[in-house]
């Protein structure tokens, strides 16, 4: 026998008792005690029901306070929502109502005691509702209509008189304070002198930009000049004044940029036209003088063309300079490669056929014969021709291939929209091209190609929803067009239908 059996074996083991707790306490604690529990220890509790009860009070609350929370929410993202009229208020404010009354459901929230004071609460506060859409529908009222006083104050600086335009500032202002969109009349005021700035700013761009070229462009240089003057630039604040010349003197720089470009462009274009005539023999002052060359290189070229006369009256032939011709040669490989252009490769060529005096210091005399030159401008342009033919059908095969986006069996998805796309491509390239003219290296139109094709690309998604567009409006297209009836031959259609 074992110890504890041994030490109680001579003693009358006793029945003890324990005070018993009340049911309410230990449903008031919440440790642990579960309604399934409690009511299995029925045995025990004899007011069970109670217990019940009193748990399914405390769960009620507990989902009541879960439901007012998520109500809190719901009026507060209706609040911060903004609405741009009255209309589209109601129908945000119903389906708030709908939320709030759905709320128990979409939460899965089913104790009967926290629904009833759900419902109750939800009736207290329909006022309080009802207010939220109110305050909301004011602001936004007020809102609309600062907006709109706004965009009119803005308006008022195309109004080219002064007087009539300070006429209707000060009439947007006092309509402001009338309906509410302007506050106080401090406020008024900030906004009137806000205004007439911009009014001032805008007179002085409109009055410092009247002077147009023939090329239908503002004359910057003339916009520059004006602001510089002081007395046209009165009431103006020194920063925004700063800022003005500083804009002016940016479009002036960039306009004499673009006209610098396009004058050589022209000289380019004349000085070909002139070494022509003069290789030919056909070449005159004045036609020289109609140029867009200065008048130094006038002068030049027409002593170019006095010297060539003179040479030819006399019989004199010109002696190829072997080394000048190599080098010219040389230089003609260069174009495909980048290292030189065409433009500047003619340029050489021209120098050693006929000359520069373009410096009457240093003038250098004919070193190419008629035909060795010939020959190197032939050489030049069919050079230039194989490399832009060369760099053209990379670029070509580049962009069908970005563009078109073809399988490993040549299928191409969404055909229309990518065709579409590589014609919009071919269309944009040719216009770089053409706008490039004589300044385009050879080297250069592949790079350049490559990135104008891939600005070009579209994605699988985009090329699908564009070729739905198209679908939907050629049915809309065909929808209207009458079709043949049956045994009709297409001159008997085309006679019916007038096509």
């Amino acid at each position: 026998m074992g110890r504890f059996e041994r030490h109680f074996a001579g003693e009358q083991i006793k029945a003890q008792t324990f005070p018993r707790a009340p049911a309410r306490q230990l449903a008031d604690t919440g440790q642990g005690f579960g309604p399934q529990a409690l009511a299995e220890a029925g045995g025990a509790l004899s007011d069970t029901a109670d217990v019940l009860f009193k748990w399914n009070e405390r769960e009620g609350n507990s989902e009541y306070d879960t439901l007012r929370g998520l109500y809190a929410s719901e009026i507060g993202a209706f609040d911060r929502t903004s609405f741009k009229d009255t209309t589209t208020l109601e129908a945000g404010f119903k389906k708030l109502e709908a939320n709030l009354t759905k709320l128990p459901s979409a939460n899965e929230l089913k104790n009967k005691s926290g629904l009833k004071k759900y419902k109750a609460f939800m009736t207290l506060n329909k006022e309080a509702r009802d207010k939220v859409k109110a305050e909301k529908s004011i602001r936004m009222v007020s809102r609309n209509l600062q907006s709109a006083l706004f965009i009119n104050l803005s308006n008022v600086a195309q109004q080219p008189d002064r007087d009539k335009a300070m006429d209707e500032i000060e009439t947007l202002i006092k309509g402001g304070l009338d309906d509410g969109s302007i506050k106080t009349a401090t406020q008024g005021l900030a906004i009137r002198d806000r205004f007439i700035n911009d009014w001032t700013v805008a007179d002085v761009n409109r009055r410092s930009q009247t002077i147009i070229r023939a090329d239908g462009e503002v004359d910057w240089s003339e916009t520059v000049d004006y602001l510089n003057q002081p007395e046209n630039t009165e009431g103006i604040d020194s920063d925004i004044l700063d800022s003005l010349k500083s804009s002016a003197k940016t479009q002036n720089d960039a306009q004499q940029g673009r006209d610098k470009e396009r004058l050589e462009a022209q000289r380019e274009i004349d000085r070909g036209t002139i070494y022509d005539g003069i290789h030919k023999g056909e070449m005159t002052r004045p036609e020289i003088e109609a140029t867009s060359l200065d008048e130094d290189e006038q002068s030049a070229m027409w002593e170019m063309t006095q010297k060539e006369a003179e040479r030819k009256a006399k019989g004199e032939l010109i002696v190829t300079d072997p080394k000048v011709r190599q080098q010219i040669l040389r230089d003609i490989t260069g174009i495909i490669t980048g290292a030189t252009t065409r433009a500047d490769v003619t340029r050489s060529a021209n120098d050693a056929r006929f000359g520069n005096f373009s410096d009457p210091a240093e003038p250098t005399e004919p070193t190419i014969s008629n035909d060795d030159y010939d020959k190197i401008v032939s050489a030049i342009e069919a050079q230039y021709e194989q490399g832009f033919g060369q760099m053209m059908s990379k670029v070509e095969r580049y962009a069908n291939g970005i563009l078109l986006n073809p399988d490993s069996l040549g299928f191409i998805k969404n055909a229309p929209v990518r065709y579409q796309s590589l014609g919009d491509f071919e269309e944009a390239w040719l216009a770089y091209i053409a706008k490039q003219g004589d300044k385009l290296k050879l080297a250069d139109i592949y790079p350049d190609g490559r990135r104008l094709a891939a600005s070009f690309q579209i994605s699988d998604t985009e090329a699908e929803r564009r070729e739905k567009e198209i679908e939907k409006g050629l049915r809309a297209r065909e929808t209207g067009i009458e079709k043949r009836t049956e045994g009709e031959t297409i001159a008997e259609y085309l006679k019916r239908t007038g096509k």
